[in-house]
């Protein structure tokens, strides 16, 4: 009994001082590549460095793989050389790649701009990018969004996976682009990001728009590891915190460690990095695209104006039937004012949605949403019977989502009142 304890002893020690050795092992290795390639690797230098740790995570595949070694790398480097982790992460990117058929994709993306990716003119109405505006000083090709101006309401009007398949082109075009760079300059390049959040509202923190940032995220994060060089994120609002936050646990030590949030005293920094010559003029740099460095949207443009004088109030009705949604959004241009959405019935039954109410419109915008529980219809009233001298100018959305153009999901409910009372949270 002696003599079996102190195997069991001896094999839990060795065990674990095997495990802890790999670690160190492990966290040597992302050490000294940090240190030896902080960016920009000789592809040549760092296969021969890496070879046996590339040897290794190929033999533990369980399929053949055909990936190049450049992108076995990018797995290792991705996962801190930990070949398991790595493994496991390849072999999902692999199966995703061939549900997916990401190899015709890949055929498909070369020669095409973005305006020709599938569903482009569609998602390009509603988030202005560009995900190759020249390049920064050390050679990295530049992206620049323009998150603040997404139109998130016509997002998500747009079916998920009709985005995703756009994205998936996106992937593709950015993951041959790096490619092209490899070969030409024998060097591991990455992308420079630059995210605007000017115009960035409360608005743009909705449940339904993280998830399908999330899974965005997920499917570039997973299937591209290593592909990020830096990201630079500027005019970031007061409530960044509080989305950043919620984003932060989705990305990788790695990932977070590349990205720099300047707020809004940017300017200096930024053309510091990317060069004054690859900054737009409207970002602090001196580039002047004939066509604009970044095709921008107007965010207005779905918004009707709706002035309502001091001490009076105005209304927008919506005709409705039975399990048809009443969507809205309104923002004000200097003030408050109360805000209320009731539901009339044909039979002269009500349902109050959202109680009148004061919202702080100047500052944030106002969204819900309400379900009719009848034939009838919605009225929507802008209240400013409480302001003796100060005329308002409100900027409003008002559509009927009838009962058969909501999805499945959309079908839980969750009454106007009830999704004001979240915004407000």
């Amino acid at each position: 009994y002696k003599v079996t304890m102190l195997r069991k002893s001896l094999s839990r020690f060795s065990t674990s001082s095997s495990s802890k050795s790999e670690d160190e092992e492990r966290q040597r290795k992302v050490e000294m590549n940090a240190k030896l390639y902080p960016k920009f690797e000789p592809i040549d230098e760092v296969l021969t460095t890496y070879k046996d740790d590339i040897d290794e995570l190929r033999s533990k595949l369980n399929t053949e793989c055909k990936v190049d070694d450049v992108v076995l790398y990018r797995f290792l480097k991705g996962w801190k050389f930990d070949t398991d982790k790595a493994a496991l992460e390849m072999t999902n990117m692999l199966k995703f790649r061939s549900e997916n058929k990401m190899d015709e994709i890949r055929d498909r993306v070369r020669g095409l701009q973005v305006s020709e990716f599938p569903h482009a003119s569609q998602f390009l109405s509603c988030f202005p990018f560009n995900p190759c505006h020249k390049f920064d000083l050390s050679g990295q090709p530049v992206s620049i969004e323009r998150a603040g101006h997404i139109d998130l309401n016509k997002i998500l009007r747009m079916d998920l996976e009709d985005i995703k398949e756009f994205y998936k082109y996106q992937l593709e075009s950015s993951a041959v682009l790096l490619e092209d760079l490899n070969k030409k300059t024998g060097k591991i390049h990455r992308l420079c990001k630059v995210v605007d959040l000017a115009g960035l509202g409360r608005h743009h923190m909705n449940r339904d728009g993280l998830r399908y940032l999330k899974e965005l995220l997920s499917m570039g994060t997973s299937n591209y590891p290593e592909s990020l060089g830096n990201m630079y994120v500027i005019n970031s609002p007061f409530f960044f915190n509080l989305l950043w936050a919620a984003v932060k646990p989705w990305l990788k030590d790695s990932t977070r460690a590349k990205i720099c949030i300047l707020g809004s005293d940017y300017k200096e920094e930024l053309v510091k990095k990317i060069g004054a010559e690859s900054v737009p003029d409207w970002l602090g740099g001196t580039c002047r695209c004939e066509n604009g460095c970044v095709a921008d949207i107007d965010i207005e443009a779905h918004l009707t104006s709706l002035p309502v004088a001091a001490r009076s109030s105005e209304s927008v009705t919506r005709s409705c039937k039975v399990g048809d949604r009443v969507v809205w959004e309104f923002h004000t241009e200097n003030n408050n004012i109360n805000f209320s959405c009731v539901w009339k019935g044909k039979d002269g039954s009500e349902k109050v949605l959202v109680a009148n109410q004061k919202f702080e419109s100047h500052n944030t915008r106002v969204t819900g949403q309400g379900e009719a529980p009848g034939d009838g219809m919605f009225i929507l009233c802008f209240d400013n019977t409480y302001s003796m001298l100060t005329k308002k100018e409100v900027f409003y959305y008002a559509e009927i989502e009838p009962l058969a153009s909501l999805g499945d999901e959309e079908a839980e409910g969750g009454e106007g009142e009830e999704r004001g009372e979240e915004e407000k949270k």
